[in-house]
């Protein structure tokens, strides 16, 4: 224990230039981690592993071409790499690390070489885009899929998805190896990732899937592109009556409209304003639809977007008969004639509540069997044929279908 005890200052005094500059570092820190130093404690083994693989990391970007490190070791760093601050502290403390007898026995910092910057920039961006394209292949398939079939066009735009599908259907057979393959042999696995567009990969697979999702009601919103008819149409909702107003953007124990349901609506025609309302249908080439799609790059709300996509997407029938216009009450009208909307009149006259037929026990409880079974089987409210009879009993059995009694 007192050994121990000595050798971690000790350490901390070899190691302490480099770690005041690596303390600001996410990308050393995810290393340090990665190496196993759990929070809170600190062990002389791992830190200088992590110091070593610093080294190596720094070495590999100087000189790829030569480089034995495997792709899945660049994995925890190169997201973090792709800023030039955390390639700047990679600069000024991956050559300086030295070893004696396998431990450390200086690690200071150095003049940063903007040479080495930017060409360590430019191969961390690369290396990470393949990393990207790797960990989204299945998403980016996709919404390639989604893409090709709703918003590009039948000639050159579904030309330009075909290739991109191609390159990751390639690109499949190639991640097949990404875990035995060396920084030097990334050539070619970097070459047909190039070929995927980086802008494919700006936004969260759950974005794309919703707005792929919801394309029908994105293509509805469509038709109301005057945002002044629109905000009408919003404020003449909100003034409707229970009669004109579907069930589900209906509060009955306030009796209003439910205005968080057309909040969530106009959310998604705000954000997506640009997208929805788009010169034409569909775009004539991948490209062009990438660049309408970039406008929701700086997007701080991509969560909130999917959420009230979805909500908003679950309502969309009621959400078209509200705000359907001047015809919404007659639509309204003709739902309530349709077969699913018809309640089931049954008239049922109970042999025990006829004039003079006698009663017994077991008739009794052979009607309660009859009546109560046959109305779970639903939508059928009982009545009496009678005019002299008192009500025994009135239970709602579900939300569409009422037992009545009578004795």
């Amino acid at each position: 224990m007192p050994s121990q005890l000595t050798a971690v200052p000790s350490m901390l005094l070899v190691v302490s230039p480099a770690l005041c500059v690596l303390g600001k570092s996410a990308a050393f820190r995810a290393l340090w981690s990665h190496e196993g130093c759990g929070a809170g404690r600190f062990e002389p083994a791992e830190l200088q592993l992590s110091a070593i693989a610093w080294a190596g990391f720094y070495t590999s970007l100087r000189a790829p071409e030569a480089s034995e490190l495997p792709l899945p070791a660049l994995e925890p760093v190169l997201g973090r790499l792709q800023e030039a601050e955390e390639l700047r502290l990679m600069a000024v403390t991956g050559s300086t690390l030295q070893l004696c007898d396998g431990k450390i026995v200086a690690w200071t910092t150095s003049d940063p070489s903007a040479e080495w910057e930017e060409a360590a920039a430019e191969l961390a961006r690369k290396l990470w885009h393949s990393v990207s394209v790797k960990q989204c292949h299945a998403a980016l398939q996709r919404t390639l899929f989604g893409l090709r079939e709703k918003l590009l066009d039948e000639t050159t735009g579904h030309k330009d998805a075909d290739s991109a599908l191609d390159i990751l259907m390639k690109l499949k057979d190639a991640f097949q190896s990404w875990d035995a393959t060396a920084l030097k042999d990334h050539g070619p696995i970097g070459q047909l990732a190039a070929q995927i567009d980086a802008r494919l990969l700006i936004h969260p697979e759950a974005l794309m899937a919703s707005m792929l999702k919801s394309f029908e009601m994105l293509q509805w919103l469509r038709k109301m592109p005057d945002d002044a008819d629109y905000l009408v149409r919003i404020e003449v909702a909100l003034n409707r009556s229970e009669m004109e107003v579907p069930n589900e953007l209906w509060l009955a124990d306030e009796g209003r409209v439910d205005e968080s349901k057309l909040s969530a609506l106009t959310a998604v025609r705000t954000t997506l304003h640009d997208f929805i309302y788009r010169p034409k249908t569909r775009f004539p080439s991948l490209d062009l639809l990438l660049e309408s799609l970039s406008a929701l790059e700086h997007s701080s709300e991509i969560a909130g977007l999917v959420d009230a996509l979805e909500f908003a997407f679950s309502l969309l029938e009621p959400l078209s008969e509200l705000l359907g216009g001047k015809d919404a009450a007659l639509a309204r009208m003709l739902q309530m004639l349709k077969p699913t909307s018809c309640a089931r009149w049954l008239l049922c006259y109970p042999r025990s509540a006829a004039p003079g037929a006698p009663v017994s026990e077991q008739t009794h409880e052979e009607e309660e069997e009859t009546l109560d079974g046959a109305a779970n089987k639903g939508g059928v409210i009982y009545l009496a044929d009678r005019l002299d009879f008192n009500i025994a009993e009135f239970r709602m059995l579900s939300e569409e279908t009422f037992l009545v009694k009578f004795s």
